[in-house]
Formats: C-alpha cells, structure tokens, sequence
C-alpha cells in the first residue's frame, strides 16, 4: 500500500548503523537538563554606610558576615567584595 508507513524500532536502526549508535550513546553519556543545575554568579557587597556584608543575587545579609565562595541563602558562586571593611 502506498499511504502504509513502516515505523523502525531506535534500537533496530542504532544496529543498522555504528556511527549512529556510536552518537546515540555518547549523547545518554551527557547530563540531561533536569539533572544539571544552573550556576548563578555574583560578588560579595557591602553596604556603603555600615559595610555589612550582603549578596548581589539575592541580596540578602549572611549571618556570618564571612565572605564564603558560595552565598549560604541562594547557593551563587560570588567572588570577594571590592571594599574591605576591617
């Protein structure tokens, strides 16, 4: 019949062809995007009057007023503050 389709199985068609069964697993290696996290960058701040620490993705004030390499409230990746209050 000529409107008659003729569906192949993935795993049919992955033997059929090496290269693309070769594609095809390199691709189940990558990490599928529900998996990976979205990296959020910013930079520790300082309030310009009391030099409270506090940072630029969330704004928020850390309790420990330490400057970590990743916000303890939002999880961001922040690099050190400009100023340094002692």
């Amino acid at each position: 019949m000529a409107n008659e389709r003729h569906f192949v199985c993935l795993e049919d068609a992955l033997k059929a062809m090496p290269a693309l069964q070769q594609c095809w697993m390199a691709l189940q290696r990558l990490p599928r995007i529900a998996e990976s996290e979205i990296i959020r960058h910013g930079q520790w701040k300082r309030t310009p009057t009391s030099g409270t620490l506090y940072c630029s993705v969330c704004d928020k004030i850390p309790e420990s007023q330490i400057e970590t390499p990743h916000c303890p409230e939002c999880g961001a990746k922040l690099t050190p503050s400009e100023a340094h209050y002692g």
